[in-house]
């Protein structure tokens, strides 16, 4: 069986440049290849998602305007580039208003780690209002069970911010404030544009940058 071409979602960020090493020598063998949803800037194979840059400047504005001055942001280690660019729109957001950014990063391998790290960020000397969990949804519900466990009240004592909206952060208790990416709509178009290289109606490089939502909801209060 033959395969026509490629629709390629991506792996974790240790093996990001691996990966696009192996797209750029399937592209250069004549596949048609599209990424989405995660993707590195350099890369010369089609794209499909969102501005996950302005997408981590958007959430820390909005965390901002409701008052919070101490943000941390919570990531893994060795990231890929999509959610590096949303820490960049964090740092960028923050460094405009003239606040510090406060980074805490976690071993993905490391069971526990996130938990581990939001123990630091609550017992810390510096009295943090707000966590935005760069990473993804997950990241965040793991701080939000940890927090349970601790007593500490979501967003009373602390707010927490997702990215993602995955179908989780509306059953969550409390239910998760994020950024939503258009899933559905990210891999319709980039089924399309697959086709369209493989009948090679599309010849040229073409990125689809398709539009993000905030969604605020019970995790992150107003402090103003």
């Amino acid at each position: 069986m033959s395969v026509a071409g490629l629709a390629i979602c991506g792996v974790s960020g240790d093996a990001e440049q691996e990966e696009q090493r192996l797209i750029q020598e399937l592209m250069d063998e004549g596949m048609p290849v599209v990424q989405l949803d995660r993707y590195v800037q350099e890369s010369s194979c089609p794209y499909v998602g969102i501005d996950n840059y302005y997408a981590g400047l958007y959430m820390t504005e909005k965390l901002i305007q409701t008052g919070h001055r101490n943000i941390v942001l919570l990531m893994g280690e060795n990231s890929t580039f999509i959610v590096r660019e949303r820490c960049r729109g964090y740092k960028d957001a923050m460094e405009e208003q003239k606040l510090q950014p406060h980074i805490f990063t976690y071993a993905r391998d490391t069971y526990g780690s996130v938990y581990q790290q939001f123990y630091k960020i609550v017992h810390s000397e510096t009295k943090y209002t707000a966590v935005f969990t760069v990473g993804g949804d997950v990241d965040a519900i793991e701080c939000i069970r940890a927090a349970h466990k601790m007593g500490i009240r979501i967003p009373s004592d602390i707010s927490i911010a997702g990215f993602d909206d995955i179908s989780l952060a509306e059953v969550i208790n409390p239910t998760l404030t994020t950024i939503y990416q258009p899933k559905t709509e990210i891999g319709e178009n980039a089924m399309r544009m697959l086709s369209a290289i493989i009948e090679k109606r599309l010849v040229k490089k073409k990125n689809i940058i398709l539009p993000f939502e905030y969604k605020m909801r019970e995790s992150t209060r107003i402090i103003i």
